[in-house]
């Protein structure tokens, strides 16, 4: 039996998510499964049946977890000071970003590393964000010659987003230095689709190159919308549900929330489960609308839960046009009607929602916010869940979009010694 490591960061993330997915799949096919993940509360994505060794994350991670779990004063507190400490990492990593921590990065190269000798590990698949994995994978590739490293960027590294203090050219270039440094050492390198033009553009010459392949999110399971109940939705109303992170930077609630509130109806309830890095600006958009609900984050079933009781389904589209929001594909998932914001033409999520039937864009960049709440109003008044052979159907369509895709790449490449 072949056993397969997968290095991820914060577990319980989209990209923590997204790595379950594809870990249980390899599982179903008879590997064996492990994790290395951050040692969080609140438990870790992968199911019982995948064993996980964690580590203790950044400081960062760590005050940012408190916060979550306080209230009034101390939350403010601690809000700031997990803010202040990804500040001064930031500030001091700045020669050697992405990586803003070696200490990190020690620490899960010697987690990841005792499990590879310990489970005879034969593929290391270190997930980025964040570029701490993928250093650790080669680390251990130069340790143990043996073993396959392929690493899984559902991140673009080079054509994805650095600090606001950084220009876009200077993130492109930091980027592609690290890949050009990490890279080399992979057997097969998986890449998101949204991100294929950028590599064509600035790495089609390099020698790694042509060990890239390119797939999606792998989040359209249409079998996984859940079978629980939740119990925190309530009954009686049109209930429009946004799961997730919202890092104001690449994705901002601003215009859907002012859209919203010119939608007329007191019996509609827009719910928003997650995290965002500006909570009082949601608090304060819930005060100035009580139909508007924040709900701490949950975990992934509970979400899952949560899609499946929802009437609409709400997705606030990135800026980065490299960047696809992977909750849309859960979202397309459970066969429910599908909003989501553009706020510039070439939103990533696009493609994708073009194939789905049930969908309304709210193109943000044209700034139309009458004409966007007619649309609205009329949209939830209107829209009906898809059927269960269109979902068939639209499993065809999404097949890159399947955990089956990497499955496949990691077998693939077993038989082709890549």
């Amino acid at each position: 039996m072949k056993n397969c490591l997968f290095i991820v960061t914060e577990s319980r993330s989209a990209n923590g998510i997204c790595a379950a997915a594809a870990a249980e799949e390899l599982k179903k096919r008879g590997y064996g499964v492990f994790a290395a993940t951050n040692r969080e509360t609140g438990g870790v994505s992968f199911s019982d049946g995948i064993p996980v060794v964690t580590y203790r994350p950044r400081l960062y991670y760590r005050l940012a977890a408190r916060a979550e779990r306080a209230a009034g004063a101390a939350k403010k507190l601690l809000s700031l000071l997990s803010a202040l400490s990804n500040r001064a990492a930031l500030f001091f990593g700045i020669p050697t970003w992405p990586l803003v921590s070696r200490g990190y990065c020690r620490r899960i190269f010697r987690a990841a590393y005792r499990l590879c000798i310990d489970e005879n590990i034969d593929t290391v698949i270190p997930v980025y964000t964040q570029i701490d994995t993928v250093i650790a994978a080669v680390k251990i590739k130069k340790k143990l010659p043996g073993i396959r490293v392929i690493p899984y960027f559902l991140d673009s590294l080079s054509g994805g987003y650095g600090p606001r203090c950084f220009s876009h050219e200077w993130t492109v270039k930091r980027g592609l230095e690290w890949e050009d440094r990490l890279l080399p050492h992979a057997d097969r390198i998986v890449m998101m689709k949204s991100a294929e033009e950028h590599y064509r553009r600035y790495s089609a010459g390099r020698d790694y190159y042509g060990r890239i392949m390119f797939l999606d999110l792998p989040l359209f399971r249409p079998e996984k919308p859940g079978s629980g109940k939740s119990g925190i939705l309530p009954d009686g109303v049109i209930n429009l549900l946004y799961t997730g992170s919202i890092p104001l930077g690449i994705r901002n609630p601003e215009y859907f929330l002012s859209v919203f509130r010119q939608v007329a109806g007191e019996n509609i309830r827009l719910h928003i489960v997650g995290t965002c890095t500006d909570g009082e600006f949601l608090e304060k958009a819930a005060r100035a609308d009580k139909r508007i609900i924040l709900h701490r984050p949950v975990s992934h079933d509970t979400a899952l839960e949560m899609i499946r009781e929802a009437d609409l389904l709400v997705n606030f589209g990135n800026s980065n046009p490299a960047m696809t929001p992977c909750k849309i594909f859960e979202y397309m998932s459970s066969g429910k009607p599908v909003i989501s914001t553009a706020p510039i033409e070439n939103e990533p999520g696009l493609v994708y929602l073009e194939k789905y039937p049930v969908k309304l864009v709210i193109r943000e960049y044209a700034g139309d916010r009458d004409a966007d709440a007619a649309a609205l109003a009329g949209f939830m008044a209107s829209a009906r869940p898809v059927g269960g052979e269109e979902l068939a159907e639209l499993e065809k369509v999404f097949r890159l979009n399947t955990p089956a895709a990497l499955a496949d790449a990691v077998s693939e490449g077993e038989e082709t010694g890549a």
